[in-house]
Parts: C-alpha cells; sequence; structure tokens
C-alpha cells in the first residue's frame, strides 16, 4: 500500500503585529469565507482567495502557507463569535418565558449550522468532529445555565444531564438540516427544535416507573464503538 500523503500545514506562517497586517489576514479570511458559501469548495484556490481579498498572492503566502491554513484561521475565528454570543447573553430573569430562552439560542445555533459553518468548510479544514465539539460544549454549557436558573419551575433532577440531552437532540437535529435530511425552512426546523426542548424540560414525568428492558441493549458506560456524550 502506498503510503498516505501527508496532510498541509494549517498554520499561520506569522502573525500580524501591525494593524495593517492584522487588517490584511482579516481580509483573506473573510475572503476565503466568502468563497466557500457562495462558490463552493472547488473554487477555493490561493489566486482566488488573493483576488477576491483585493491583495497580491505574494501578500497572503506571506501570512499563510496554504488554503488549508486559512480554513484554519477563518475556524478559530468562527469559535471566537460563537463565545462571545453566548457569553454576552444576560442574566436570565424570571420575566421572560423558557420557550423565548431557548429559541433566542436554537436561532444562534442554526445560523452557525447553516451559514457560518457551511459543509463546504469540511474540504479543507480539520474533522467534523472536531469543529463541531467546542461549539456544542459552550451549548451545553448556556443550556445548563438557562436550566439551573429555572430549576425551581421545572421537573429535572440532574440539570447537567438535561442539559447534555438538549444539547445532543440540537445536534441531531442540525445535523439532519446541514445536510439536507430535514428539508424544512431553516425558521421551521428552529421552531420545532425548539419545541422538543420546551416540552422535555417542562413536561410531566411518564406515569409510574419508567423500565427499560434489559434486552434493549441500553449501556450505562459507552462501550465499544459507542461515543462518549462529548466528542
Amino acid at each position: 500500500m502506498p503510503p498516505r500523503k501527508a496532510k498541509p500545514a494549517a498554520r499561520p506562517r506569522k502573525t500580524p503585529i501591525q494593524e495593517r497586517s492584522r487588517n490584511t489576514v482579516e481580509v483573506i479570511v473573510e475572503a476565503a469565507a466568502r468563497i466557500l458559501t457562495k462558490e463552493g469548495a472547488g473554487a477555493l484556490s490561493t489566486n482566488r482567495i488573493a483576488e477576491v481579498a483585493g491583495v497580491s498572492v505574494g501578500s497572503l503566502y506571506q501570512y499563510f502557507p496554504n488554503r488549508e491554513a486559512i480554513v484554519a484561521a477563518l475556524i478559530e475565528r468562527k469559535f471566537d463569535i460563537v463565545r462571545t454570543i453566548f457569553g454576552a447573553f444576560p442574566a436570565i430573569g424570571d420575566d421572560t418565558p423558557l420557550a423565548q430562552l431557548i429559541a433566542e439560542r436554537v436561532a444562534i445555533l442554526m445560523r452557525i449550522a447553516m451559514e457560518d459553518f457551511p459543509p463546504e468548510i469540511e474540504t479543507f479544514g480539520p474533522p467534523r468532529k472536531e469543529i463541531a465539539a467546542p461549539i456544542f460544549a459552550t451549548v451545553e454549557d448556556e443550556i445548563r445555565r438557562v436550566i439551573e436558573e429555572r430549576r425551581d419551575a421545572l421537573a429535572i433532577a440532574d440539570p447537567a444531564l438535561a442539559a447534555a440531552v438538549c444539547t445532543a437532540a440540537a445536534r441531531g437535529v442540525l445535523v439532519g438540516a446541514r445536510h439536507r435530511r430535514i428539508t424544512a425552512p431553516p425558521e421551521t426546523i428552529a421552531a420545532e427544535l425548539t419545541a422538543l426542548i420546551v416540552r422535555y424540560l417542562t413536561g410531566a414525568p411518564p406515569a409510574g416507573n419508567l423500565v427499560i428492558p434489559a434486552e434493549a441493549g441500553i449501556q450505562a458506560e459507552p462501550g465499544p464503538g459507542l461515543p462518549p456524550s462529548r466528542e
């Protein structure tokens, strides 16, 4: 078997210090984002990125050795945006309905899945799991915060577990929307996902004791081939 081809390095050549250099890097990264979104992965080349950014190819290569490094920088900027958005949510008061709190967070998730991280980004970026893991970790933390703030009004015994369940449900729905397995308009998907989470958090527990048959094969801990709750 022939040896695998080494993956191109995905690190910048140098870190910009002066404001002019930082601006140049920013327009290069944003140009890559526009190309991925509007033209697709097939159009992404260093020449095309330089053209859309309005810089010379030589200037581009001063900061990035290849397109993979540019996409890596783009992903890191998206991570920063996600962390900033969720970190900017104000303290959760008693006046805002739970459905509204969840809807606001679901809307952000939908935008991230469908716009900020288009499927094409995975062609040159890291594997999907590496992209998604920190995003959904942030989401899970935020959902847990909402649950803990409203715990007295919810039938939730374990906020951490409930947050993990809500996040896993959201992840499944968003993956389906992202890859067109769920074909409804984004706003409809967001509304349905919000309803699903709100019903789970506020709904009455099943009557009597819920017993999972042993033959169902559900394991207390992830077994071989089963992923943990966070990737």
